[in-house]
C-alpha cells in the first residue's frame, strides 16, 4: 500500500478481473522507473485481497490506518453506521459523498461488509506459513567455477523465501520473513541474509497501535515520508494510496531490503487529535568505491540488498542509520492538519571505518538530516484542497499542494503544483506528479476524468516539469509527460482499454559529460490496446498489443509486444492461467514492461528487448483446507542469440527457463 496513491485502475473488478487490477497499477509505476514502489504496491493489494478492510467492524483508527479511505469518507461512514446500523452492499456507499462510481468499482474486491469479527465478537486466531522455492535455467556465467569470470558468486543459484504470518484475534499480529536472493549465502556474517518481521499490538484505546520491529511511515503528502503519490490524478481515479493521509504507519515484514525503519513506533488517538513518535536504528549498506574526503554518507547507499560478490559482501552493514520522529494531527469531518518533524544520523559502523582507512586518508563524517513538515486538506462538496510544505536541515523548501473539483457526476478536474528548492532532501521523498524522484523536478499537473456515456470512461492527463543539472547529470530544461486512458463496457462481460502516453524532454548524449551542453531532446510515444471477456464466472479471456515508438539524437526506434492470456478455475481451490507473449524491441531505451502475474507475492516486471517469445503457466491447487499448492513455469526464446544477458548473468543458448514453487500452510 505503500505507493503513488492516486493511480488509474481501469475496469469493474469483479472476482476473474482483480488480476487486471494489479497489473494497470503495476505498469504506471514500472514504467516511471519505480519498480521498488510496484513491489509493495503488490503486496498491499494481495493482502487486502486476503483479507478486505471490514467497513461494518473497524473501528475508526483502523478505517483511516488502511491507507485505502480518506478522513472524510471515513467520517461519513461512521455517521451512517451511527444513524442506520451495518451496511448491507456497496451500493449503499454510493450514497454517502465522497464516494464516487469509479472508486467504489475499483476497491469492491477490497473491502467486505460482514459483522462478524467487531468488539466483543469471538476471538479468531488466523494465520499462514508461505514458502518458496525458484531458479532459473541455464545458470549464469557467476556460477562457473573457472578463471573466465571473475568474481564469482557467493551462494547458490536459486531463490528462496519464506514468509509467516499469525493473527490472534483483532489486536494482537506477528508476521516475519526471510529472503535469500539467486547468488547469495544463507547468511552473511553469521546474521540472516535478510530478515525482516515485527509484533503489531492495536488495542481500541486511546493508544492504538503499537510496533515493534519493521514498519514504513508515510506523512502527508509524501515530501519528507512516504512513496508519494500522483498529484495530478489525486481523488480523480480510482483508488487514492498515499494521497492526503493522516500520518500513519504499515507494519513491515516484506522481502524488500530498502526504505523501511526497525525499532519502536507508537500511536494514540481521540476524537480529534492523534500523535504518533517512533525510533529506529537500521544497517546498511555503503558502496566504499564512491567514497570521497567529506562525503555525503546518504549518497553512498546501496539499496539493492544484493550480497553476491565480494565488493556486493564487503559493503554490507558499513553504516547505520539512527531515526527518530513524531507528528500531531487534527482531524474533523472535512479534513485535517498535522506538523511532523524527524532527524536521522548516518555513521559508519567500526567495520566501515576500517575499510575506509584501507582506501587511504580519507575523512568521511556522520551525515545527518532534519525535516519539518506541515499538510492539511479540506474536504468540501465536490471540492477537496490538498497541500504540504516542508524544510530541511540545511533551509531548503519543497512544497506542492493542489485541488480536485466534481464539475458534475459526469466530469472531474485536477490541478497541482509542485516546488523543491534545489539540493531539498527529505527522508523517504518521493512525493511527485509524475512517479519519478521528486529532487529539482518543479512543475505543475493538471488531469480530467470524462464519463461520456454509462458504458464508457475517458482519463486525461498532463505533467510539466523543469529539471536544473544535477550532479548526475540530469539535463536542464522542460519535461512534457501525458496519458489519455479509454475504457468502455459494451457489455458486463467485456472491457475494453486504449491508452496513449507520451513522454518527451532533454536527454543526455552518450559520451558526453554534464554541463558541457551535450543534449538531445528525446521523445517517447505509447500506444495500448487491451481487452478482456469472461467466458463465464470461472474463465476469462485477455488480449493486449502495445508499441512503442522513441525518437532520439534523430534516430527513431519501433518497439512492439502482444500477448493472450487464458486463466480459468474448473472448481474451489483450482486456478490455471496461461500466457503467450511475443516481443520485438531492439533499442535498450525503448524496451516495453508489462506485468506478469505468479505465486501468491511472487511476481515480475519483465522489461522486453530483443525479439522473441514468452510462454507461463501458472497453477493453484487446495487439495485440502490448510493446504494451497502452487507452481509457475515460464520460458523465454530469444531469436538470433547464441548467449543472453550481461556480464555476470550471461547465459549461454537462446532460452531461460524459470520455475517456481510454493508452498501454503494455513494456521
Amino acid at each position: 500500500m505503500w505507493i503513488i496513491p492516486a493511480l488509474i485502475i481501469c475496469g469493474i473488478p469483479s472476482v476473474c478481473q482483480q488480476a487486471d487490477l494489479l497489473e494497470e497499477l503495476a505498469l504506471q509505476i514500472v514504467e516511471n522507473g519505480n519498480t521498488e514502489d510496484a513491489e509493495q504496491l503488490h503486496e498491499w493489494i494481495t493482502e487486502l485481497m486476503r483479507n478486505p478492510l471490514n467497513i461494518n467492524s473497524c473501528s475508526k483508527s483502523k478505517l483511516n490506518g488502511s491507507g485505502l479511505l480518506t478522513p472524510f469518507q471515513v467520517h461519513g461512514i461512521l455517521k451512517y453506521r451511527d444513524a442506520y446500523g451495518p451496511f448491507f452492499s456497496i451500493y449503499e456507499l454510493a450514497a454517502i459523498p465522497g464516494f464516487r462510481r469509479e472508486f467504489l468499482e475499483n476497491i469492491t474486491p477490497l473491502i467486505a461488509f460482514t459483522d462478524d469479527d467487531g468488539p466483543g465478537k469471538n476471538i479468531h486466531h488466523r494465520g499462514y506459513l508461505l514458502t518458496n522455492l525458484s531458479d532459473r535455467f541455464p545458470h549464469s556465467a557467476a556460477y562457473l567455477r573457472n578463471d573466465t569470470v571473475s568474481p564469482h558468486y557467493a551462494g547458490q543459484p536459486f531463490k528462496f523465501t519464506s514468509r509467516l504470518k499469525y493473527e490472534a484475534g483483532t489486536q494482537w499480529v506477528f508476521a516475519a520473513s526471510f529472503d535469500k536472493d539467486p547468488g547469495e549465502q544463507w547468511t552473511n556474517r553469521k546474521s540472516p541474509e535478510h530478515l525482516s518481521g515485527y509484533i503489531q499490538y492495536r488495542p481500541e484505546k486511546i493508544l492504538n497501535n503499537l510496533v515493534l520491529g519493521n514498519f514504513r511511515i508515510h506523512r502527508g503528502m509524501g515530501l519528507v515520508h512516504g512513496t508519494g503519490f500522483s498529484a495530478g490524478t489525486a481523488g480523480t481515479t480510482g483508488i487514492a494510496m498515499n494521497g492526503y493521509r493522516r500520518s500513519y504507519v504499515k507494519a513491515f515484514a516484506s522481502t524488500m531490503e530498502y526504505d523501511y525503519y526497525r525499532g519502536l513506533y507508537a500511536a494514540a488517538e481521540t476524537d480529534k487529535w492523534s500523535v504518533d513518535l517512533f525510533f529506529s536504528e537500521r544497517p546498511e549498506d555503503i558502496s566504499l568505491f564512491r567514497i570521497e574526503n567529506g562525503a555525503d554518507l546518504y549518497e553512498q547507499v546501496r539499496k539493492t540488498g544484493l550480497h553476491r560478490t565480494s565488493p556486493e559482501r564487503d559493503g554490507y552493514n558499513l553504516a547505520r542509520e539512527q531515526a527518530a520522529g513524531c507528528s500531531v494531527n487534527w482531524s474533523s469531518d472535512q479534513g485535517y492538519l498535522g506538523v511532523a518533524g524527524t532527524r536521522s544520523q548516518l555513521q559508519l559502523t567500526e567495520g566501515g571505518v576500517d575499510s575506509v582507512r584501507l582506501l587511504g586518508p580519507l575523512v568521511v563524517p556522520d551525515t545527518g538530516r532534519s525535516n519539518l513538515s506541515l499538510y492539511g486538506v479540506y474536504f468540501g462538496n465536490g471540492l477537496e484542497l490538498f497541500g504540504e510544505a516542508a524544510i530541511d536541515h540545511q533551509y531548503r523548501i519543497a512544497c506542492t499542494g493542489g485541488a480536485t473539483y466534481e464539475l458534475n457526476v459526469a466530469t472531474m478536474l485536477s490541478l497541482s503544483v509542485r516546488r523543491y528548492q534545489p539540493g531539498f532532501t527529505g527522508q523517504t521523498p518521493k512525493a511527485s506528479g509524475t512517479g519519478s524522484e521528486p529532487e529539482n523536478e518543479s512543475g505543475m499537473n493538471c488531469g480530467m476524468v470524462i464519463t461520456p456515456f454509462s458504458q464508457a470512461r475517458m482519463f486525461l492527463n498532463t505533467d510539466i516539469s523543469r529539471s536544473i543539472l544535477t550532479a548526475a547529470g540530469t539535463p536542464p530544461g522542460f519535461r512534457f509527460r501525458s496519458n489519455v486512458r479509454f475504457v468502455y463496457n459494451p457489455v458486463e462481460e467485456a472491457e475494453m482499454l486504449i491508452v496513449y502516453s507520451n513522454r518527451s524532454g532533454p536527454v543526455l548524449l552518450t559520451g558526453a559529460t554534464p554541463g558541457n551542453g551535450y543534449y538531445s531532446n528525446e521523445s517517447l510515444n505509447r500506444y495500448r490496446f487491451h481487452a478482456t471477456y469472461n467466458l463465464s464466472e470461472k474463465t476469462r479471456l485477455s488480449a493486449r498489443i502495445e508499441c512503442s515508438v522513441m525518437q532520439s539524437g534523430g534516430d527513431r526506434h519501433n518497439g512492439k509486444t502482444g500477448y493472450a492470456q487464458f486463466k480459468t478455475s474448473p472448481k474451489k481451490g483450482t486456478t490455471m492461467l496461461y500466457r503467450l507473449l511475443l516481443f520485438d524491441s531492439e533499442y535498450w531505451d525503448n524496451r516495453i514492461y508489462t506485468y506478469e502475474p505468479g505465486v501468491r507475492y511472487s511476481f515480475l516486471f519483465p522489461a522486453w528487448h530483443g525479439r522473441g517469445t514468452r510462454n507461463v503457466v501458472v497453477t493453484s491447487l487446495k487439495p485440502w483446507r490448510w493446504l494451497t499448492i502452487r507452481g509457475k513455469l515460464g520460458l523465454t526464446n530469444y531469436a538470433h542469440r547464441r548467449e543472453t544477458g550481461t556480464g555476470h548473468d550471461t547465459r549461454k543458448g537462446n532460452r531461460i527457463l524459470d520455475a517456481e514453487l510454493q508452498v501454503q500452510i494455513d494456521l
